[in-house]
């Protein structure tokens, strides 16, 4: 059974990478988005070499976010900034598909 935030063209390995290092992130503010990061960059490069341009992998990867079955259970609000988790991750997140952006 795939998961809930399956994304199309990604290898099964990378997808449940995501899925824990989404989940992680959510769970723990420090030191689960450096491998949030690394697993974020991996989906990328498979994505890319599916053909997926850039929007594309932008939607998947703020869906995977927002559709993760973590969501609704682990998602705070901040008492600083007034965001929610998943925001601030899902920013995160496209800042580093933003990035990672081919040189054309």
């Amino acid at each position: 059974m795939r998961p809930v935030s399956a994304l199309p063209s990604l290898s099964s390995e990378s997808q449940r990478s995501l899925d824990r290092s989404i989940e992680g992130a959510l769970r723990y503010r420090s030191g689960s988005r450096a491998r949030l990061r690394d697993v974020v960059r991996t989906v990328i490069d498979e994505l890319r070499v599916a053909g997926a341009t850039g929007e594309r992998i932008r939607a998947a990867l703020a869906g995977a976010v927002h559709r993760h079955p973590a969501t609704g259970r682990l998602d705070r609000t901040s008492l600083i900034t007034g965001a929610q988790s998943s925001t601030m991750i899902t920013e995160l997140i496209l800042t580093w598909v933003d990035d990672s952006a081919p040189i054309e």
